[in-house]
């Protein structure tokens, strides 16, 4: 059927594939990330300007100065968790006073804040899932050509060294093309 050779060929060049397209995934997803938190905290750099901008008209009387002030603290240190708590609060008063609810309002902002955390969320799980799996199917690879010549001996042990990394393979791979995916998505456009 196989020879050793091939068998040793096949688990090693795997786990060199796996970890190679595991890092790739690792660095978009990075990457990516990345440009998101600079997203999530430009969010809270145009409130602070359009603030400056509009004073107290437009609803952004409900930007207190103690807000303003805080708001100013977190986009300085880029924290987005004390960015999307202003948000947040501005979109609840902004609900609570009935203010127009157009698509440019605290509400529309918090909705895709946190859609945009999501975003970050799923990437960051998936990036994770995929080195998981990844290390998975190489420590497994590596295992199996170990014991390539016990193996030889018996068709049903060859199998079943053959189908369990399959298996990690086909789960690994899944995990990795949907990093990539999510990586090369389009978040930042919140027209669409």
């Amino acid at each position: 059927m196989f020879s050793s050779d091939t068998l040793y060929y096949f688990f090693s060049t795997l786990a060199q594939v796996i970890a190679a397209a595991t890092a790739l995934v690792a660095v978009l997803v990075h990457f990516r990330i990345s440009v998101l938190r600079d997203f999530l905290v430009g969010d809270g750099e145009s409130v602070l300007n359009m603030k400056k901008r509009y004073g107290n008209q437009r609803g952004y009387d409900l930007l207190t100065e103690k807000n303003t002030d805080r708001l100013e603290d977190a986009v300085d240190r880029k924290d987005i968790y004390g960015i999307k708590e202003i948000i947040k609060e501005l979109a609840r008063l902004e609900e609570k006073k009935d203010v127009s609810k157009d698509h440019h309002g605290f509400q529309w902002l918090f909705r895709f804040f946190k859609k945009t955390e999501n975003q970050i969320s799923e990437m960051l799980n998936t990036s994770k899932r995929a080195f998981i799996f990844a290390s998975l199917t190489a420590f497994f690879s590596i295992i199996a050509i170990l014991f390539v010549e016990v193996v030889m001996s018996c068709i049903s042990y060859m199998i079943m060294l053959i189908g369990f990394n399959f298996i990690l393979l086909i789960i690994c791979s899944y995990y990795i093309v949907k990093g990539i995916r999510l990586g090369f998505d389009n978040f930042t456009n919140r027209f669409e």
